[in-house]
């Protein structure tokens, strides 16, 4: 292995044993997030539909595993990940200028992204 690169094992979820080769070591993350196979999405009769692949205009939510880096081991190569949960994405609620529904993921409970997130209220 190159110096400042590492190899990454998955360890449990759908992923176990997986392996991400020659991974910057660079802002290397304590946690990681992969996106599954298949997600949500409207069909043209409004109804959700699944769908395989990259995730198109059309999407509504998907699955995604999260990985949390575990301590360097000494003198043995690689880094491990090790699967913390399962969580579903939901993309935002809001309508855009357009009228189109926005294209980000939701980050709030209520179901906004950071751009169309409730603003609190002033304590004027």
């Amino acid at each position: 292995m190159a110096r400042g690169y590492t190899d990454i094992y998955l360890i449990g979820g759908s992923r176990d044993n997986e392996i991400l080769e020659h991974i910057s070591l660079r802002n290397l993350p304590n946690s990681i997030s992969i996106k599954g196979e298949a997600f949500y999405a409207y069909g043209k009769d409004g109804m959700i539909a699944i769908k395989k692949g990259e995730i198109d205009n059309s999407w509504h939510s998907y699955r995604s595993e999260i990985y949390i880096k575990k301590p360097n081991r000494k003198h043995i190569p690689g880094t491990i990940f090790e699967f913390k949960e399962e969580v579903m994405i939901e993309r935002c609620k809001a309508q855009t200028k357009k009228g189109s529904q926005c294209l980000h993921a939701s980050v709030t409970d209520d179901g906004f992204c950071n751009t169309h997130k409730t603003k609190p209220a002033s304590n004027k």
